[in-house]
Protein backbone atom coordinates (compact mmCIF):
# COMPACT_ATOMS: atom_id res chain seq x y z
CA UNK A 1 0.00 0.00 0.00
CA UNK A 2 0.80 3.72 -0.57
CA UNK A 3 1.85 6.15 2.28
CA UNK A 4 -1.73 8.30 1.32
CA UNK A 5 -3.84 4.90 1.21
CA UNK A 6 -2.31 3.92 4.62
CA UNK A 7 -3.38 7.23 5.89
CA UNK A 8 -6.81 7.37 4.49
CA UNK A 9 -6.80 3.52 6.16
CA UNK A 10 -5.75 4.46 9.96
CA UNK A 11 -7.76 7.98 9.97
CA UNK A 12 -10.96 5.92 8.70
CA UNK A 13 -10.52 3.18 11.34
CA UNK A 14 -9.94 6.01 14.16
CA UNK A 15 -12.93 7.55 12.99
CA UNK A 16 -11.92 10.83 11.92
CA UNK A 17 -13.00 13.04 8.68
CA UNK A 18 -10.57 14.61 6.52
CA UNK A 19 -11.25 18.28 8.24
CA UNK A 20 -10.51 16.49 11.67
CA UNK A 21 -7.37 14.86 11.24
CA UNK A 22 -5.98 17.64 9.54
CA UNK A 23 -7.13 19.95 12.17
CA UNK A 24 -5.04 17.80 14.62
CA UNK A 25 -2.09 17.93 12.49
CA UNK A 26 -2.13 20.96 11.78
CA UNK A 27 -2.19 20.98 7.55
CA UNK A 28 -5.20 21.79 5.72
CA UNK A 29 -7.98 19.78 4.09
CA UNK A 30 -6.98 19.81 0.69
CA UNK A 31 -3.68 18.98 1.12
CA UNK A 32 -4.54 15.95 3.37
CA UNK A 33 -6.90 15.00 0.73
CA UNK A 34 -4.08 14.97 -1.73
CA UNK A 35 -1.63 13.05 0.50
CA UNK A 36 -4.78 10.34 0.42
CA UNK A 37 -5.24 10.83 -3.21
CA UNK A 38 -0.94 9.87 -3.64
CA UNK A 39 -0.64 13.38 -5.45
CA UNK A 40 2.20 14.56 -3.09
CA UNK A 41 4.59 12.39 -0.78
CA UNK A 42 4.28 14.30 2.90
CA UNK A 43 7.62 15.91 4.48
CA UNK A 44 8.42 13.98 7.17
CA UNK A 45 7.80 16.80 9.87
CA UNK A 46 4.04 16.20 7.89
CA UNK A 47 4.27 12.49 8.49
CA UNK A 48 5.50 12.43 12.15
CA UNK A 49 2.44 14.83 12.92
CA UNK A 50 0.19 12.71 11.13
CA UNK A 51 1.04 9.44 12.64
CA UNK A 52 1.09 11.41 16.32
CA UNK A 53 -2.89 12.27 15.24
CA UNK A 54 -3.51 9.32 14.51
CA UNK A 55 -1.93 7.61 16.99
CA UNK A 56 0.46 5.27 15.40
CA UNK A 57 4.09 4.88 14.73
CA UNK A 58 5.28 6.44 11.77
CA UNK A 59 6.22 3.22 10.08
CA UNK A 60 2.79 2.49 10.38
CA UNK A 61 2.37 5.36 7.62
CA UNK A 62 5.45 3.98 5.42
CA UNK A 63 3.69 0.56 5.81
CA UNK A 64 6.34 -1.38 7.88
CA UNK A 65 5.85 -4.63 6.97
CA UNK A 66 7.57 -4.23 4.22
CA UNK A 67 11.63 -4.12 4.20
CA UNK A 68 13.54 -1.21 2.56
CA UNK A 69 14.16 -3.02 -0.28
CA UNK A 70 10.53 -3.27 -1.39
CA UNK A 71 9.49 -0.04 -0.59
CA UNK A 72 8.56 1.98 -3.42
CA UNK A 73 10.84 4.92 -4.34
CA UNK A 74 9.40 8.39 -3.30
CA UNK A 75 7.90 9.81 -6.66
CA UNK A 76 10.27 13.42 -5.33
CA UNK A 77 13.27 10.99 -6.51
CA UNK A 78 11.72 8.52 -9.20
CA UNK A 79 10.47 10.75 -11.58
CA UNK A 80 13.39 14.05 -11.02
CA UNK A 81 15.78 14.12 -14.12
CA UNK A 82 17.10 17.15 -12.92
CA UNK A 83 19.43 17.62 -10.07
CA UNK A 84 18.41 17.53 -5.84
CA UNK A 85 20.40 19.36 -3.63
CA UNK A 86 21.90 16.76 -0.65
CA UNK A 87 19.75 18.27 1.98
CA UNK A 88 17.01 17.07 -0.03
CA UNK A 89 18.46 13.99 -1.04
CA UNK A 90 18.97 12.98 2.84
CA UNK A 91 15.67 14.75 3.76
CA UNK A 92 13.69 11.48 1.68
CA UNK A 93 16.12 9.10 2.57
CA UNK A 94 16.13 9.33 6.22
CA UNK A 95 12.32 8.67 5.85
CA UNK A 96 13.25 4.86 5.43
CA UNK A 97 14.84 4.72 8.56
CA UNK A 98 13.28 7.24 11.14
CA UNK A 99 12.47 5.37 13.54
CA UNK A 100 15.80 3.38 13.79
CA UNK A 101 18.03 4.14 17.16
CA UNK A 102 20.19 7.08 17.14
CA UNK A 103 23.17 5.09 16.77
CA UNK A 104 21.94 3.60 13.73
CA UNK A 105 20.63 6.18 12.48
CA UNK A 106 24.07 8.13 12.72
CA UNK A 107 26.31 5.45 11.09
CA UNK A 108 22.95 5.27 8.12
CA UNK A 109 22.96 8.77 7.69
CA UNK A 110 27.07 8.59 7.52
CA UNK A 111 26.80 5.57 4.83
CA UNK A 112 24.50 7.31 2.55
CA UNK A 113 25.63 10.67 2.84
CA UNK A 114 29.18 9.25 1.65
CA UNK A 115 27.70 7.40 -1.39
CA UNK A 116 26.20 10.71 -2.10
CA UNK A 117 28.78 12.36 -2.30
CA UNK A 118 30.94 9.55 -4.17
CA UNK A 119 28.49 9.12 -6.33
CA UNK A 120 28.30 12.80 -6.79
CA UNK A 121 32.46 12.92 -8.18
CA UNK A 122 31.48 9.64 -10.37
CA UNK A 123 29.09 11.48 -12.57
CA UNK A 124 30.92 14.34 -12.73
CA UNK A 125 33.64 12.44 -14.16
CA UNK A 126 31.48 10.35 -16.19
CA UNK A 127 29.68 13.39 -17.93
CA UNK A 128 31.64 16.75 -17.63
CA UNK A 129 35.10 15.71 -17.70
CA UNK A 130 38.00 18.17 -17.74
CA UNK A 131 39.03 18.54 -20.78
CA UNK A 132 42.73 17.26 -20.59
CA UNK A 133 45.61 18.84 -23.39
CA UNK A 134 47.17 16.48 -26.03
Amino acid sequence: MSIGENIKLQRKAKGLTQAKLAELSNISRSYLGDLEGNRYNPSIDTLKALAKSLNVDTSVLLDGSQDIVSMPIPKAIEKKKERISYDQFMETAKAFFMDASEEDREAITRDISNLYWESKQINKNKYAPRNTKK
